[in-house]
């Protein structure tokens, strides 16, 4: 597996970005890469370990370097890069349900939150939007404004997150929210409830931060654009970790699958070219790194999406599942697990000529549904209709 090659390849003292050319903790490519990390790997020790390098270099006004370890070297890269700080401990909570790091984060966040804050008041323009897109034109129609404020949404509604799991009130960061919330909605939401900005990236973040006023009308217009775009990738760095959880929450998986495995640019060119590894660049048959893992959160959609497993913040370390597969037609056939701190879940479907048949094997003390369904451990098979599930 090329995702897993590169992830190997960079977990030395930090997440390197490639182990060939820079070898830095670039932050950015660690934030887009640490679900499929923590579904694949034993990441606990590496980040405790890293996550106390990253706070020591946080600066008093709440901004943050560009890679950790860091010489003081980076300004201005915006929360591309700065996510880090809260994607890593929340992704470590929800995987783990060690709640050490999203709670020595907090006061940092906190900072941060009001340097980011004000920096959207000032309309400031960092040096990174959705990095690296290679999809034409519309792989550019996302405003680094636009990136940046829903990742400011994202910033506060972990932070918020953290004060309950503190004991503490989250009303004046529910207050920041809402304010937020209706400076994007005034910005880029039109009076009937579609995007401004007409591309996959930014749909896609917006149903994914949950800021909208008809969800219905931003599924329609995704699914439109995708079609539009001939189903081929147009997003970068930003977009890729949004765009297929979008569409599987939308209820068009298919999709999702059908621009992984088909686009060009995209993963199909990469592996045409020989790749055994992922790329740094869509296009970067004679450029870029040839070993770069900032794409692999493709990964964790396999988990989530077609075998159904993903961790809940009310229930962490997979303490308590609600299986939630996609049957697309086209794969036909998946088989996976995770090793949660519980226990093993293994998934297994395979669609027959009338049938799905899902298995879902326990051994643990996890409580696991499937629709209304209380798993027992063990075994557990379920036959389900073609016409009820396609």
């Amino acid at each position: 597996n090329a995702g897993m090659r590169s992830t190997l390849s960079n977990l030395f003292y930090s997440v390197t970005d490639c182990p060939t050319r820079e070898k830095l903790g670039w932050a950015n490519d660690a934030a887009a890469s640490t679900d499929q990390m923590l579904y694949n790997f034993d990441m606990r020790k590496f980040y405790k370990k890293w996550f106390s390098d990253i706070i020591v270099e946080i600066r008093a006004d709440g901004s943050l370097p560009g890679i950790f370890p860091s010489n003081g070297w980076g300004n201005d890269w915006g929360p591309v890069c700065d996510n880090l700080l809260f994607e890593l401990p929340y992704r470590y909570y929800l995987h783990t349900g060690d709640d050490s790091l999203i709670k020595e984060a907090q006061p940092y966040l906190l900072r941060y939150i009001n340097y980011l804050d004000a920096k959207r008041i000032e309309h400031h323009e960092f040096l990174l939007g959705d990095w690296l897109g290679d999809g034409g034109e519309n792989s550019r129609l996302t405003p680094k404004d636009l990136v940046r404020d829903l990742l400011l949404v994202k910033a506060i509604s972990i932070a918020a997150f953290t004060e309950r799991l503190l004991k503490k009130s989250d009303s004046k960061l529910i207050k920041r929210l809402d304010t937020v919330k209706s400076h994007i909605i005034k910005e880029y939401i039109d009076k009937d409830g579609y995007s401004l900005i007409d591309s996959a990236t930014a749909i896609s973040m917006l149903l994914g931060s949950g800021v909208y006023i008809d969800k219905s009308k931003l599924s329609e217009q995704l699914i439109r654009r995708v079609k539009n775009d001939n189903y081929q990738l147009c997003c970068g760095m930003v977009g890729v970790q949004y765009l297929y959880d979008a569409l599987s929450d939308i209820g068009a998986p298919d999709l999702a699958y059908k621009i992984i495995t088909e686009s060009d640019p995209g993963y199909r060119r990469w592996y045409a070219l020989g790749a055994t590894t992922l790329w740094e660049s869509w296009d970067g048959e004679t450029h870029g790194s040839h070993n770069h893992h900032m794409y692999s959160n493709v990964i964790s959609w396999f988990f989530k999406a077609i075998l159904g497993i993903a961790p809940s913040p009310t229930a962490p370390a997979y303490e308590r599942i609600v299986l939630s597969p996609s049957f697309v037609r086209d794969i036909g056939y998946a088989e996976g697990y995770v090793d949660t701190p519980k226990g093993r879940v293994s998934l297994r479907w395979e669609i027959t000529d009338k049938n799905i048949v899902y298995d879902v094997e326990i051994t643990g003390d996890i409580t696991a549904y499937y629709g209304d369904t209380l798993l027992s451990r063990g075994k557990n098979t379920f036959v389900i209709s073609l016409d009820h599930a396609l």
